[in-house]
């Protein structure tokens, strides 16, 4: 067992002789997938899985504007999320794309997003609401908190509430004290806060994933 490990030790760290060809060995292993079906596959020549580049605000984009046409139970909801596509750009474009049916500019009123988030959910939709900026949040506390992180299971599972809420947070802007407060911590008892990464849950199931609700805080 020592020689094995010493021989295998010495092999792996040798700077001459026979060594270890990582491309070989991926063209030995695997057979070369035909140019028109790797661009299909969002590919690269070797095989592997080509990465968009982009900013957090182009992948959430993205993100809304795939779940938007994969299901259109999935509506966007908030302020100037609409014909001025977000005061980040975030929705940008999606309204002249799907709509101001699926795509809704609402009044100045957290609390009445969220609340009109919980009934389209438990109606059959999949809303995403956008609360402007975090600091705003707290208007809508009591019907994050008391309503929809509760409905399944006061309604004893009869309802669910697949609402997904996305709100900018922290200094970045430099806004003062009323545009750069992280509330994410406040939600942590009753739902999911998620931060970056979770941009990549909501383009592969976000919208479309059932209870738990969740809260993207980014």
């Amino acid at each position: 067992m020592v020689a094995s490990w010493k021989e295998a030790v010495s092999f792996g760290t040798m700077t001459e002789g026979p060594r270890l060809n990582a491309d070989l060995m991926f063209e030995d292993v695997f057979k070369e997938m035909p140019e028109h079906l790797q661009k299909q596959a969002g590919l690269d020549a070797r095989g592997a899985q080509v990465m968009a580049s982009m900013n957090m605000i182009q992948a959430l984009n993205s993100a809304m504007d795939i779940m938007l046409k994969k299901d259109p139970s999935v509506v966007l909801m908030g302020e100037d999320v609409g014909y001025f596509g977000g005061v980040f750009r975030a929705t940008e474009g999606l309204q002249r794309k799907y709509g101001e049916q699926r795509v809704i500019d609402t009044p100045i009123a957290e609390g009445g997003i969220v609340a009109a988030a919980i009934g389209m959910s438990v109606n059959g939709l999949r809303p995403v609401a956008e609360i402007q900026f975090a600091d705003y949040i707290y208007p809508g506390f009591d019907q994050i908190a008391s309503e929809l992180a509760r409905l399944r299971y006061r309604s004893a599972g009869e309802f669910h509430a697949p609402v997904t809420i996305r709100t900018p947070c922290g200094g970045g802007i430099r806004g003062g004290q009323t545009h750069s407060q992280k509330s994410g911590r406040d939600f942590y008892p009753c739902l999911r806060p998620q931060g970056g990464d979770a941009v990549e849950s909501l383009r592969r199931q976000g919208a479309v994933e059932s209870p738990p609700s969740r809260t993207m805080i980014r």
